[in-house]
């Protein structure tokens, strides 16, 4: 990294693509996020690295990367700890550990919420280090901890003849019936645009003072998810049991580069958290044509252009679901049983 080059990289577990309107979105507010995104080279098919959290950060910072963060003023900030102490290992000069939001109540605003500490916390170093810093990485692990978004942000997206409001902070870890009422799984997701609204206004405070006080157009900031969060698809609710699904793979990225490069592009490249160095640098991305993902259980994923298969193992036998992309977004129907030929052909290339 150059003495000149300024890098700061947000990284949100548990962010969805399908919950920003730069995304397609057009019922959850965030008018910050779809800002950034005006300045920014849109990714459309980034995706995590696999179901755990340490799969985000290894892939990351991989060897050429731990040399690039060795080589820099480096400060990581987050309020996970399993993310803080990755970050040491991977070379960070200075690491800050902030409190987990678990555990934690419905806020009574939004300057209450565990997402407006954390922010409150990262964005004074941010400013004060920034020229002495090259490179700055707020990791957020907020989603995944508390939903404590002020009741008024709920009510935003709750109508009259909807189910009674939901009430609960502790993000939900559960698997549906296959029954399931259509108004509980509703609750869930009106409760996650919520926290979603929220970060979106945290981050538009944060944003407001680097345009204001920093060099914005030379500065490279990175918004990316790590992990996606699953609100019934396919039943599963949370990290129920981490099945390879889009819904957990498929995450947001907005690069926003110096002198706004790229501002207003979209890539539909196939990319992973392997390539954050990559598209941190300005360089090239190579070429990719798949993506393989290996969860618990004997369980595993390849994403083509055209393809997602995933393979699983039950009751010792094992049991293969494919879907036709982009057009079947949402992985609703399975034509495995249909196209046999594509499907020898995945499972070839996932042997391999």
């Amino acid at each position: 990294m150059s003495a000149a080059q300024r890098v700061i990289v947000l990284s949100v577990d548990r962010l969805r693509t399908q919950f920003l309107g730069c995304y397609g979105n057009a019922w959850v507010a965030t008018p910050a996020i779809d800002r950034l995104a005006c300045e920014s080279l849109v990714f459309d098919e980034a995706h995590a690295a696999g179901a755990k959290l340490a799969d985000f950060f290894q892939s990351a910072w991989h060897p050429a990367a731990r040399e690039w963060i060795a080589g820099a003023t480096s400060t990581f900030i987050s309020d996970d700890t399993e993310a803080t102490a990755l970050a040491g290992a991977a070379g960070f000069a200075e690491i800050i550990e902030l409190p987990s939001g678990a555990g934690g109540t419905q806020a009574e605003d939004l300057d209450a919420t565990h997402l407006a500490s954390v922010f409150a916390a990262a964005t004074e170093p941010v400013l004060q280090s920034l020229p002495e810093t090259n490179l700055f990485w707020l990791h957020v692990g907020s989603l995944g901890q508390v939903w404590d978004a002020p009741r008024a942000l709920r009510e935003r997206y709750h109508e009259d003849d909807d189910a009674p409001l939901p009430e609960f902070v502790e993000p939900p870890c559960k698997l549906l019936a296959a029954n399931f009422d259509p108004d509980e799984r509703w609750g869930y997701a009106l409760a996650y645009a919520a926290q979603v609204s929220a970060l979106d206004a945290c981050l538009d405070l944060l944003l407001e003072q680097l345009r204001a006080s920093a060099d914005w157009d030379s500065i490279t900031f990175l918004l990316c998810g790590a992990r996606g969060f699953p609100l019934g698809e396919h039943r599963r609710v949370g990290p129920v049991d981490n099945s390879l699904y889009g819904e957990l793979l498929h995450v947001p990225w907005l690069g926003k580069l110096p002198r706004r490069a790229s501002a207003m592009e979209r890539s539909a490249a196939l990319v992973a958290p392997a390539d954050l160095e990559t598209v941190l640098r300005g360089d090239r991305l190579p070429p990719r044509d798949r993506l393989e993902f290996h969860g618990d259980a004997q369980e595993c994923a390849l994403r083509t252009r055209e393809w997602f298969l995933r393979r699983t193992v039950r009751d010792g036998e094992p049991r293969v679901e494919l879907y036709a992309k982009p057009d079947d977004r949402w992985e609703v129907n399975d034509v495995h049983d249909r196209c046999h030929d594509v499907v020898e052909e995945l499972l070839v290339e996932l042997n391999r």
